[in-house]
């Protein structure tokens, strides 16, 4: 099964236990300067039907996300009670509200011509939620189609695989280091223990659960980022 099929197959069958049900609160606490705010374009890839991309949104950022399920994209818009103008292009149908836009398609076929003027982007479920050759994979893509001087605001996961398999999949901080050190300055945000907080995933047999937050800043443009 490919790993779209596998997303895809998640939300028909409605195993959408990584949704939360609110703001992350990484994002409300480390992602809040107003001013930068306005000003910011921010991609969310494989947003699902995220809370945080209301939030965002209410702050006055434009949102372009993009995620392989109609059932999902479906999802946001009636849960928000958005009514979006949509487009078919060659390999998305395009949903469009005000200041957000979703791509509803396969993630590797995003061009960099759909990502102009992103200065951000927001994955706090995208990474976790593939296997490692997959990241490598992502990564690679993602570096490719975000502007140069784009900020990266991430948050991982981290456990030990022998407990549980994922996803969301352990991200150690040594992987983090290994896809973006060479064209990011990375700052850790945080690191904490957020077991309590999910109990779903102490009943699987996880004894702890790190959550990291970071905030990649490119080296080339380090004295003037944008989050």
């Amino acid at each position: 099964m490919s790993v779209n099929q596998y997303w895809i197959e998640r939300w028909e069958e409605s195993q959408i236990g990584f949704h939360l049900p609110e703001t992350h609160p990484g994002l409300l606490r480390w992602f809040s300067d107003s001013q930068v705010l306005e000003q910011s374009k921010v991609f969310v890839p494989l947003c699902g039907k995220s809370l945080d991309m209301i939030w965002l949104l209410q702050q006055g950022c434009q949102v372009i996300g993009v995620e392989v399920s109609q059932l999902a994209v479906d999802a946001f818009m009636q849960e928000q009670t958005l009514s979006p103008k949509k487009m078919l292009l060659p390999d998305f149908s395009l949903w469009r509200v005000d200041k957000l836009q979703i791509y509803c398609g396969d993630f590797f076929r995003l061009s960099a011509n759909a990502l102009s003027g992103v200065s951000d982007v927001y994955d706090r479920a995208a990474l976790v939620a593939l296997d490692k050759p997959l990241r490598q994979q992502y990564i690679e893509h993602l570096l490719t189609i975000i502007p140069e001087n784009c900020n990266i605001f991430l948050i991982t996961v981290d456990y030990d695989p022998s407990e549980m398999s994922g996803p969301p999949f352990a991200v150690p901080d040594t992987e983090v280091h290994e896809y973006f050190s060479s064209d990011f300055i990375i700052n850790k945000l945080s690191e904490e223990n957020v077991l309590a907080a999910h109990q779903h995933f102490a009943d699987k047999g996880l004894s702890s659960l790190i959550e990291r937050i970071y905030r990649l800043s490119p080296i080339s443009d380090h004295d003037d980022h944008s989050c």
